[in-house]
């Protein structure tokens, strides 16, 4: 008998596959994917564990499934859920698909600004927090995964501020997918010792308990920080680049 976590392991090798084929295009919106049986027998495994994959599928937006009916593949575009984005930013080999980067990048501006407001509105008292994840992103420089460490906690002490459940939430996803391109942030960031400034600007802002300042202040820190990767990204795509490989995060 195959034990629950046996079957998870399948199940996930399986997921892994399908969705691999369908975020790079080897599967197009409106193909089919062969019944059960096919996928058992072509992936070496029981019925179950596909049974399992394809309902992770479904609620991810890739594909539909029709009962007595093939399923088919959904333009995840369109039905994809914000989990799907995560997964294009860290596909196998260093994989990453620009047009999905450059939307995450959009967001986490969008999120960044709404959580400064609400946090310097509901908790100023957090600015000193801020403060002292500032000083470890100074100390940490020229080590990319202390710089990213740093970077990460900085902006998670701003989103437990806000006090906003869908907002915490928002940015565990864009957390979760952090990492895996923060090579490529780390390569076009130009000076840190600027990223500093801005994020003390956000931090005082916060501390004065001024909603309208810190929403202007995570704006101009964007234009610093986003705004050029968003424009190196364009052009990247303009040369008709739709994935970048990133090598592994190290130092």
């Amino acid at each position: 008998m195959t034990s629950t976590d046996e079957r998870v392991s399948v199940s996930d090798q399986v997921l892994r596959e399908l969705r691999h084929q369908i975020l790079t295009g080897e599967l197009s919106p409106g193909d089919t994917l062969p019944g059960e049986r096919a996928l058992s027998k072509r992936f070496g495994v029981n019925r179950g564990a596909v049974r399992e994959s394809l309902k992770r599928l479904e609620q991810s937006g890739l594909i539909k499934i029709q009962h007595g009916e093939s399923t088919r593949i959904l333009d995840f575009r369109h039905a994809g859920t914000l989990d799907v984005m995560t997964e294009l930013v860290d596909m196998p080999g260093g994989k990453v698909d620009l047009e999905a980067l450059r939307g995450l990048l959009l967001l986490s501006i969008s999120a960044c600004t709404a959580a400064a407001r609400l946090a310097a509105g509901a908790h100023p008292e957090a600015g000193e927090v801020l403060h002292v994840e500032i000083a470890k992103l100074e100390s940490a420089q020229g080590v990319v995964r202390a710089i990213v460490a740093a970077r990460i906690a900085y902006w998670d002490v701003l989103f437990e501020a806000c006090g906003d459940l869908g907002h915490r939430m928002l940015w565990n996803s864009i957390q979760k997918a952090a990492l895996p391109f923060a090579r490529f942030v780390e390569e076009h960031y130009v000076d840190s010792t600027t990223e500093v400034d801005y994020l003390e600007r956000i931090a005082k802002t916060v501390t004065e308990g001024d909603p309208e300042a810190a929403e202007r202040a995570v704006r101009e820190a964007s234009q610093y920080g986003v705004v050029p990767l968003l424009s190196r990204i364009k052009a990247r795509r303009e040369r008709g680049e739709r994935f970048v490989i990133l090598e592994p995060l190290t130092g």
